[in-house]
């Protein structure tokens, strides 16, 4: 005998204690006939032939044979399901039905799934002793799952990120420039990612998340617009364009940079490019009652800024300050869009007086 033939070669020797799988031969199917694979015989899986004009009742009736007990039977061809019907217990309609008016055509494999009475008993019994429970544990019970919340991680609220897009209202997406849309030339100073960051800290204002979440806004995608001659330069063009509100929430743009492109704007002053564009929520014409809710909403976004409060907020959403009234927003705000310069409505001096002298720095 030569052993140097591999294994499971014809020639091979048989090994001591080899167990030799014969596979059993596949049915030969006569013309008009297909394939029936029954499992949950007690023999293990058997296959049969028979006619694809045979009655469902008849191939009930032989499966019931094979698996020599009544069981709940499943014809499944091609994972899809063709009848589910007990046996000995089918329903006049369907008993006297060939397999080949329900789908199955001569040549294909049928699967008969059988499950015993027995079988169903025992899993219908283990269901029922887990409905049982009455709040009582035994010891080993209690000691199981003490072992259990020892051996368990501890879970942590996972910080929201990105943007607001599981909420009715704020920011879906937020996405930055990454290049000069004109020229091509990446942005290196500031980089994307600080204008992602100056976005991100736009939409969570305190202010505009509380007015976005009073009105119910949201909106799509919040980007910058790129400082050009078509949107306007500081110093060279009569208008700058520093927001853009498509198709009432669809996207906001907002001006991020300076016409150098060598930094940002105030941040009050983008913050006030953003609540204008807001306000084109309702409005699109720039009318009397589009600046009446812009006043309005750039009261709100001040006096529903919690951060903003040493008081405490009342059921209107209004801080009052112990010893004072809320005064009256100063309109002194410059018109959006364009660069016609007025004043900027803020209520506190020390915030004109800042934006005044950021907005000086920036024509310089």
């Amino acid at each position: 005998i030569d052993f140097s033939i591999p294994q499971g070669r014809i020639g091979a020797p048989k090994r001591k204690g080899e167990v030799v799988i014969t596979e059993k031969p596949r049915v030969v199917l006569q013309e008009g006939e297909l394939r029936v694979k029954v499992t949950g015989a007690a023999s293990g899986p058997q296959e049969i032939a028979f006619p694809a004009n045979g009655s469902v009742k008849t191939l009930h009736e032989k499966v019931t044979s094979i698996v020599g007990a009544e069981c709940l039977q499943k014809l499944l061809l091609g994972g899809s399901l063709l009848s589910e019907q007990a046996a000995g217990s089918a329903e006049k309609n369907n008993e006297e039905k060939t397999l080949e008016s329900i789908g199955a055509t001569p040549g294909s494999t049928v699967f008969a799934i059988c499950t015993t009475k027995e079988e169903i008993k025992e899993i219908e019994d283990q269901d029922s002793g887990l409905t049982k429970f009455d709040g009582r544990r035994t010891f080993e019970q209690e000691a199981e799952l003490e072992r259990r919340r020892e051996r368990a991680k501890p879970m942590y609220a996972r910080k929201a990120e990105g943007s607001l897009q599981d909420y009715s209202f704020g920011f879906a997406n937020i996405t930055p420039l990454q290049a000069d849309p004109n020229t091509g030339r990446k942005y290196t100073t500031p980089p994307p990612a600080d204008a992602l960051k100056l976005l991100e800290k736009l939409a969570n204002d305190p202010g505009i998340q509380a007015v976005m979440k009073k009105y119910q806004w949201r909106v799509g995608l919040l980007t910058e617009i790129a400082p050009s001659l078509d949107t306007g330069l500081m110093g060279v063009s009569d208008h700058c364009l520093l927001g853009l509100n498509v198709n009432k929430g669809q996207e906001i743009q907002l001006r991020l940079r300076t016409s150098d492109l060598l930094g940002f704007r105030p941040y009050l002053s983008i913050k006030e490019t953003l609540i204008h564009e807001l306000t084109h929520m309702v409005h699109g014409d720039h009318d009397a009652q589009f600046w009446s809710l812009f006043r309005v909403l750039m009261r709100e976004a001040d006096e529903m800024d919690w951060t903003k409060s040493s008081g405490h907020a009342v059921a209107d959403g209004r801080s009052h300050l112990s010893g004072s009234e809320d005064p009256e927003p100063v309109s002194t705000g410059h018109t959006l869009g364009s660069a016609v310069e007025e004043a900027t409505p803020w209520a506190d001096a020390a915030g004109r007086a800042a934006l005044a002298a950021a907005e000086r720095e920036e024509r310089e």
